[in-house]
């Protein structure tokens, strides 16, 4: 390396101010969304990787070093089209309580912000440490119901295998031996996003080729799933053939992760006999420093017009506020329907288990024949973090309850008068066994998909409309023949909605 490229040249002088200054500024306004994924690092084991993301990416920066200082920054307008889509992306999320995506959008800030203020020549050097800082957004938990049902899956198939007898009902697994229950811890979930983090770091570090890359990203993905199915079946045996004396307690963990250290270090063993010889070998690159500026746009007219489109969203958000007295939203009114007669639940009635409600409504109907409903009503006044229709956390039954669990998977029925399908379930007790259904209100709209309810109330927040909501589920005992049970859940559904809407619309129709 020459000594020219020791020394800073007057555009990286300027361009780099600018990008100081303009992160600065960056981290002032968003603070809050950023604090927010530090506080997830702190409280959750499965995203405590996060901490080292940021001194992982500025290590991978500072090894090209040489090449950066090598290159001409200069400023692009292009970046100010994305940064604004990004912004407005986060405003949505924020607007709507959706976490991971107003994470998302504040780190994806980061990269385009560079890119604006030291453009194509620079950002092409460092755009894999850049990107790699998307790693400590704490996501990926969104997955844990499919990993579940494809452990659950897995697990069965290998114990029928080898010729045990085994019962499952839902995600709950009987043995002669004994009981085991697929749960999140069980999913597999923590495994995968320290796989792919570290398999993509791997990729980058010991792969030239893209084809290399992609493979063996694709396996950080692929082996962790499968490994953490044989894991549970292996726990499972341990169990069984121990007579439940080993692998149900801490020791169920110790396997886990001493399993899941010795197959992704057997992975990245065999990646290694496919490594490229190192990147870093002195090589300076030539860049092309021409690049394009919009007419009448001069470099520091685009690093202003970049600070005020960063500005312009945690301002307006921070204006509008809101006026909701959480502590004090009115009770829903008691729900009427022909032909039914209106009791209190009991204690062992079943409710679904969402977080964070306003609100809430429970009651037992009784029609002529002496067939009873239950009628659950969980109302948000707004949607905000952890006060939420579409929460994944929101479920129908919560792994700590120790009264119902998911038997069989969901089905579709009709439900509505305009044959809307709405989502089945099969729940289970010691001495029971209902069928439940679930739907949402928002917008003065039925939606019986939780991710639909997010574009709905989305969309209401933006144009003015209102952005609170419910949850309503109904449930009854199972009969044998099933379809008498979804009829009786059908004519109570037509039933009492009216009223049910009556009573949600009259809660929002405040000042």
């Amino acid at each position: 390396m020459n000594q020219k490229t020791k020394v800073l040249s007057s555009e990286w002088k300027q361009n780099g101010a600018w990008l100081t200054l303009i992160l600065l500024i960056y981290t002032v306004l968003y603070y809050s969304s950023l604090e927010s994924i530090v506080a997830i690092w702190l409280r959750s084991d499965t995203y405590a990787h996060g901490f080292i993301i940021l001194p992982i990416s500025l290590w991978l920066i500072w090894r090209k070093r040489s090449e950066l200082v090598s290159s001409v920054p200069t400023f692009n307008y292009l970046g100010i089209p994305i940064l604004a889509g990004l912004g407005l992306l986060w405003l949505l999320a924020s607007y709507i309580g959706v976490l991971v995506i107003e994470q998302l959008a504040v780190v994806m800030m980061i990269p385009v912000l560079t890119f604006s203020l030291l453009g194509w020549n620079t950002i092409k050097v460092i755009a894999f440490p850049l990107m790699f800082l998307l790693f400590a957004v704490p996501m990926g938990e969104e997955l844990t119901p499919l990993l579940i049902d494809f452990t659950a899956d897995f697990t069965v198939a290998l114990i029928k295998l080898v010729g045990i007898p085994i019962y499952r009902e839902g995600n709950f697994l009987e043995l002669p031996t004994g009981n085991w229950s697929v749960v999140a811890a069980c999913s597999g979930v923590r495994y995968l996003i320290a796989s792919v983090t570290l398999g993509v770091l791997y990729a980058y570090l010991n792969y030239h080729s893209l084809l290399k890359r992609a493979i063996f990203i694709g396996l950080s993905f692929i082996v962790p799933i499968i490994a953490n199915g044989l894991r549970a079946f292996m726990i499972v045996m341990i169990g069984h053939l121990s007579d439940m004396k080993l692998a149900t307690g801490v020791d169920h963990l110790i396997y886990g992760w001493l399993f899941f250290g010795i197959v992704i270090g057997i992975m990245f063993y065999i990646g290694s006999f496919w490594a490229d010889q190192d990147a870093d070998d002195g090589h300076i690159a030539k860049y092309d420093v021409r690049e394009r500026k919009a007419a009448g746009f001069s470099g520091h007219s685009i690093a202003v017009l970049t600070l005020l489109i960063l500005a312009v969203w945690p301002v307006k958000l921070n204006l509008e506020g809101s006026d909701i007295d959480y502590s004090n939203v009115p009770n829903i009114n008691a729900i009427k329907a022909d032909g039914w007669e209106s009791r209190p639940i009991n204690a062992f009635d079943w409710k679904p288990a969402y977080q964070g409600l306003d609100q809430q409504y429970a009651s037992a109907f009784i029609n002529s024949a002496g067939e009873k409903v239950v009628l659950f009503i969980g109302y948000y006044a707004e949607q905000r973090q952890d006060a939420e229709l579409g929460n994944f956390t929101n479920v129908l039954v919560s792994e700590k309850d120790n009264n119902w669990r998911v038997g069989s998977q969901q089905q579709k029925v009709s439900l509505f008068e305009d044959g809307m399908l709405s989502p089945l379930s099969e729940l289970v007790s010691r001495n029971q066994r209902l069928v439940a259904t679930h739907f949402f209100y928002a917008d003065s709209q039925i939606i019986t998909n939780k991710y639909q309810t997010k574009l709905v109330q989305a969309k209401a927040r933006m144009l003015g409309g209102r952005n609170d909501g419910a949850v309503i589920a109904i449930s009854t005992i199972q009969l044998d023949n099933r379809e008498a049970s979804v009829e009786l859940l059908r004519e109570f559904t037509i039933d009492a909605l009216p009223t049910i809407k009556a009573a949600i619309d009259s809660l929002g129709n405040r000042p």
